[in-house]
Parts: C-alpha cells; sequence; structure tokens
C-alpha cells in the first residue's frame, strides 16, 4: 500500500481518529514473515507493540515492514484524551487496529491485523501478549525500561504468539476451548445446584426428624392427658357412687325406724 492511500471505514468497525500518518505496508511479496506463516491468502496479524502508559514503545514486532509504529503512537496520543478503555477497535487503510490498556500496569498493547482477520482472535493475542509480558517483567522494571528496553527479548516473543495466532489452527483451537469453558461451566454450574438441592434435601430431612420427634413428643402428652382426665372421671364416678349409696343407706334407715 503506498502513502497516497486514503482512510477507509468500514461498517464494522468505527473508523480512526484523524492521524497525520496513512499506514504504508508493501505488498506480501516483500514480506519478512515466515513462509509458514503466510501461506496463501489468510488475512493475518501483521504488527504488535507493547507500550508504557501510552509512550514509550517497549517492544514491538512487524512481520511486513511499514509505519505501524508511527500510526499506532499516533492513535494512542488521540485514545489518552478520551474516556478510559479496556479494548477498542479501530479500522484504518483497510487494516484493523486494536487496543488492550491494562491500567493497573499501566500498559498499552497494540496489534494491526489484516480487514478480514476479524476481532477475536487479535483480542485473544493481545491478551495473551499481555499475559506473557506481565510474567516477564515486574512493575519496576516497566517503570524503569527505557525506549525498546524490553526488544531483544520480548520481540521474539512476540513473534511466536503472532506466528500462533496466525496459524489457521488457532482458531479452531479458541472455538475448542471455549466449548470446552462452556462444558466445564454447565459441569459446576450442575454442581452448584446439585449441592444446593442436596443441602435443600439435608433442610428437608432435619425438618422431618424435628416433625417427627414433634409428632411423638405431641402423642406422649396426649396421652398422659387422656390418662389424667380419665382417671380424674373416675374419681368423679366414684364419689358419686358413694354419695348415692350414702343416700340410699339414710333413707332406708330412716324408713325402717332404726
Amino acid at each position: 500500500l503506498c502513502g497516497s492511500r486514503a482512510f477507509k471505514s468500514n461498517s464494522r468497525l468505527p473508523a480512526a481518529p484523524p492521524v497525520n500518518h496513512v499506514m504504508e505496508v508493501p505488498s506480501a511479496a516483500s514480506s519478512s514473515v515466515s513462509s509458514s506463516s503466510h501461506a496463501g491468502p489468510r488475512p493475518q496479524l501483521l504488527y504488535a507493540m507493547v507500550v508504557r502508559g501510552f509512550s514509550p514503545v517497549l517492544a514491538e514486532y512487524a512481520g511486513l515492514q511499514g509505519n505501524y509504529q508511527e500510526v499506532g503512537l499516533q492513535l494512542l496520543k488521540t485514545l489518552q484524551s478520551g474516556p478510559e478503555f479496556r479494548n477498542k477497535s479501530y479500522t484504518i487503510s483497510g487494516f484493523d487496529v486494536h487496543f488492550l490498556r491494562d491500567q493497573e500496569r499501566d500498559l498499552c498493547l497494540v496489534c494491526m491485523a489484516d480487514h478480514h482477520f476479524g476481532i477475536r482472535l487479535p483480542l485473544a493475542f493481545l491478551e495473551a501478549c499481555c499475559k506473557q509480558f506481565t510474567q516477564w517483567y515486574g512493575s519496576e522494571q516497566v517503570q524503569m525500561a527505557e525506549r525498546l528496553g524490553m526488544q531483544q527479548e520480548f520481540s521474539q516473543e512476540i513473534q511466536v504468539l503472532i506466528n500462533r495466532y496466525n496459524s489457521p489452527e488457532a482458531d479452531r483451537t479458541m472455538q475448542l476451548t471455549k466449548q470446552v469453558q462452556a462444558v466445564s461451566e454447565q459441569l459446576i454450574e450442575n454442581v452448584a445446584k446439585l449441592m444446593e438441592r442436596q443441602g435443600n434435601i439435608e433442610i428437608l430431612v432435619d425438618r422431618s426428624a424435628l416433625l417427627s420427634n414433634a409428632s411423638e413428643s405431641f402423642q406422649r402428652e396426649a396421652e398422659r392427658v387422656r390418662r389424667m382426665v380419665w382417671w380424674r372421671n373416675a374419681k368423679v364416678l366414684c364419689c358419686l357412687v358413694s354419695v348415692v349409696l350414702l343416700l340410699i343407706i339414710v333413707i332406708v334407715i330412716s324408713t325402717c325406724g332404726f
């Protein structure tokens, strides 16, 4: 692509903010990417860089020669004055530019890809690159590093990650990983529901035991009250019988003249 190529937008991604540089990328014939990563017309990740804050660049890798860094830093400068973000994607000169912002470690990661490469793989690449970078370098190293201070070491890691995500198997692997994660989440959810049901069953068992004990206690108490009432009635009946007999005896004695 020559320097006279105008910016173009598409319906999938917003157009990039105005920059002072047009993306300049030579044809794939002059690419420095290995043949394994550029076999056929498959869209590719072309460039990536790790930036402290919004400048300077700490490490970068380009599969093709071009003014990627200038354009990336121009866009970062524009984004710096805007609202905070985690991920952003733009299109510029027929290429997609993706950003990942790690506010906790004050890092920005940028990658550029062919327009038809999509969004999912580039963002996954940036996440993987960020994870690798933070594993390699501590916060103090990052803050003390000079421009391109990690270039010699980490540019090779960026190249490895780019080749990995440019592989035709990368998308299939991600889909399988997502499917496995979805199955795992479903299993975890099912286990949680099972545990919840088990807990509910245990509660029901405990309550049933309490009800059974209460029922037995009620039966014992009812039997005790029944017996007490029976004895009370029996005593009253005995008293009445005794009184009647006494009255009969008194009447008989009175009648007979004893």
